[in-house]
């Protein structure tokens, strides 16, 4: 009696004792969780605050003006979260001290990133600052030299190089194109003994400037290379990586504590055996949570899918990866369009796309989220037989053949992709290939090659710059010529206006605007052609029946040289210039409207029309077009290509043409691509139609209005 008394004692004391660790165990277990999670938390905000922080530096480095107190809240944001982090009593645990100490010396090195960044927004101020006055200075000097006098040429001739030079080595952000500038700024102040009063003030403030530049610029290129590298970065995710090992540790030591329970629950009766289950059924809760948790740093909140910490790791194991960076086309158009709600709901929808492709695949692949619209995927090319460009081709045709509707809303995606296989720069070079299709109006995909890589764009832009330059200031014969594309009066049936497109004609070559357009404006080349393809279309346009129309930018109408050149060619085309209809390009960068609606002003007294140009996109305040004394609205192509099918790009279009007659202006649709589109066109009112339907831009026209009937062109 005695011993079943004392076996009931221990099997109640087992039991009790099994109870009074179960409970500390759940209690310790949750605080795991919790604290883990937590942590893990910080950690991941660590590392977005320094994402955005690089990427807002970037933006600083490119932007003429940025605002510096989101750069300084961001780096107060990182810094609070260091030292929560720092103080966390949770990290001081040894499971976590490699991570603390990890922590100690990314505290030092971002106290130094900080002293950096402080440094490099004063450089940045006067970097901007001297470029910007040599800009503004040398377009005063246009105003105070007289380029027929030789020496006052040359003057002119030095300050284009030195701003040429300045703009060149701050947009490719490389200081060996500086190496002539002292001496450009020694000859500024040679020039300047033989001036007086204003020329000399201007020439020495320049050359001050130049100085100025000179000195900064290479130490500014140094600590901008310095700040926006990965290092950072890549301590922040060993701090991470740290974490999580010591979280792998600590959930073995609740491990062992759940076996020594198990053991007390072995000396009990049916009490103890009760607790055994208990406890495996919290073993099996504890290791869900330590699966939610790895999951929950590792996979997208909104498709399920994982996420760049997950690509990152999953990289670095296999032998040769391949990833392909798929991008949705115009996704901003379907938030701005249908909401950020409705955006989320197709990002989940072609996830789905992107994982049936994967599933029907014969390749084992993995799908991520990058970011954004961004989805990647990667794979092993050693393990399979097909080329990159064969899975590519296969992504690509996968996709532009699935549909996605939504609340009977049927979207029209499109997709462009890049790829890489260089393992040591996996994302960014997929990403130059992407961004390369992206800048491609034909490619869709790409795979990365050198010859993709920004600097070789940039060498290509400058020798554009050089040869256009050179053959503009030389004034080569048919370096600028028109193409004209024709416009369909809908009312009549027939062509009655046409649009001179320009192409730039360097080496033989004929090149398209997507070819050169950016490289005009970063030389200040717009102007020019601008001034060249009126020129031609004026000489078209005498004699000739038909009317015309030149594209013009709102920079053609703030710089007062090019303004008169316009005005002049105008003023000079006599009854010819009736003929013209200018249509205004850029809008969205549109500031002044006082000096646009000035210059309306004046061209209309040469009897010109006025065109807003791409209504529908960017410049659609009508408030403002009405403010704007013009003719003529031409209606976004995004808008008119799928005009047809899509019941909202309708209803946009059909709200454009109300308004337009309204206030008294003609319609045009450009991008009429398709014998649907027109008959829609027609339907819904529009005056005139443009696009490769009607006909494609040509480089000479007959002038007898009877031979240029649809069919015919």
């Amino acid at each position: 009696m005695a011993w079943v008394s004392m076996r009931l004692i221990l099997a109640l004391l087992a039991a009790l004792a099994g109870v009074v660790i179960f409970l500390f165990t759940d209690s310790f277990t949750e605080s795991y969780y919790k604290e883990t999670r937590r942590v893990g938390k910080e950690l991941m905000s660590l590392e977005n605050t320094l994402n955005e922080i690089r990427a807002d530096l970037l933006k600083n480095g490119i932007l003429l003006y940025f605002n510096y107190d989101i750069l300084n809240e961001e780096l107060k944001r990182a810094c609070e979260t260091i030292e929560r982090l720092y103080s966390d009593s949770s990290l001081k645990k040894g499971s976590y001290l490699q991570a603390y100490w990890k922590l100690l010396d990314f505290r030092k090195d971002f106290d130094k990133f900080v002293s950096k960044v402080e440094r490099f927004v004063r450089l940045n101020g006067s970097i901007k600052n001297s470029a910007l006055y040599i800009q503004t200075l040398h377009l005063r000097a246009f105003e105070l030299f007289d380029s027929s006098k030789e020496e006052e040429k040359k003057v002119l001739l030095l300050l284009s190089r030195i701003s040429v030079t300045v703009s060149i080595a701050k947009n490719a952000q490389d200081p060996d194109f500086l190496h002539d500038m002292s001496g450009y700024a020694e000859e500024l102040q040679r020039y300047a003994k033989r001036y007086k009063n204003e020329k000399r003030a201007l020439l020495r403030t320049i050359s001050r400037h130049v100085r100025l530049f000179v000195e900064l610029f290479p130490e500014y290129i140094e600590i901008f290379q310095d700040l926006t590298d990965d290092k950072l970065k890549q301590k922040s995710s060993e701090i991470l990586k740290s974490y999580q090992d010591g979280s792998r540790r600590e959930l073995s030591t609740i491990e062992y504590t759940v076996q020594i329970m198990l053991l007390l629950y072995l000396l009990s009766l049916s009490i103890v055996i009760y607790f055994i289950f208990r406890v495996e059924k919290e073993n099996r809760r504890l290791d869900k949570l330590h699966t939610v948790l790895m999951k929950s740093l590792m996979t997208d909140s909104l498709t399920g899918l994982e996420n760049r910490v997950a690509f990152a790791q999953e990289k670095d194991g296999l032998k040769s990866p391949v990833l392909i960076l798929v991008n949705i086309d115009r996704f901003q158009h379907i938030n701005d369009f249908y909401g950020t709600d409705m955006g989320d709901k197709v990002l989940v929808r072609f996830a789905g796309v992107l994982s049936r492709f994967i599933a029907r695949s014969s390749e084992s692949m993995s799908l991520y989220r990058l970011g954004g619209d961004d989805f990647g995927i990667l794979y092993d090319a050693s393990s399979t037989s097909s080329s990159i460009d064969e899975i590519v081709q296969r992504t690509y045709l996968f996709v532009e053949n699935e549909e996605i509707k939504i609340d009977d809303i049927t979207f029209d995606i499109s997709i462009s992709i890049g790829a890489s296989d260089d393992r040591e720069r996996l994302f960014e070079t997929a990403d130059i290939a992407l961004k390369h299709v992206k800048r491609s109006e034909r490619e869709r995909t790409a795979i990365y090659n050198e010859s993709l890589d920004n600097r070789s764009e940039i060498e290509r832009n400058l020798a554009t710059i050089r040869e256009l330059k050179k053959a503009l200031l030389e004034k080569r014969k048919d370096t600028v010529i028109p193409y004209f594309q024709p416009l369909m009066d809908m009312h009549k049936g027939e062509i009655t206006h046409f649009e001179a497109l320009a192409r730039i004609v360097l080496n033989s070559k004929v090149m398209k605007p997507e070819n050169f357009l950016e490289a005009t404006k970063m030389a200040k080349l717009s102007g020019m052609v601008t001034y060249e393809m009126l020129k031609r279309t004026l000489e078209v346009a005498h004699g000739c029946s038909y009317t015309f129309s030149v594209n013009i930018s709102a920079g053609d109408m703030y710089n007062q040289k090019d303004r008169n050149l316009i005005l002049g060619l105008l003023e000079d085309a006599g009854e010819s210039a009736s003929k013209i209809t200018l249509e205004i390009l850029e809008s969205e960068e549109i500031y002044d409207y006082a000096i646009v609606k000035d210059f309306i002003k004046e061209v209309r007294k040469f009897g010109c029309k006025v065109a807003i140009d791409d209504f529908g996109s960017g410049y659609s305040n009508f408030e403002n077009i009405l403010a704007l004394d013009i003719d003529i609205i031409k209606i976004d192509g995004t808008l008119i290509h799928r005009i047809d099918h899509d019941t909202h790009a309708q209803l946009i279009v059909r709200t454009i043409v109300t308004f337009a007659k309204e206030a008294g202006f003609k319609t045009v649709a450009e991008y009429v691509h398709s014998e649907s589109v027109l008959q829609m066109v027609r339907a819904i009112g529009i005056d005139y139609a443009q696009g490769y339907h009607i006909g494609k831009p040509l480089g000479e026209i007959e002038c007898i209005k009877e031979n240029l009937r649809i069919g015919r062109l």
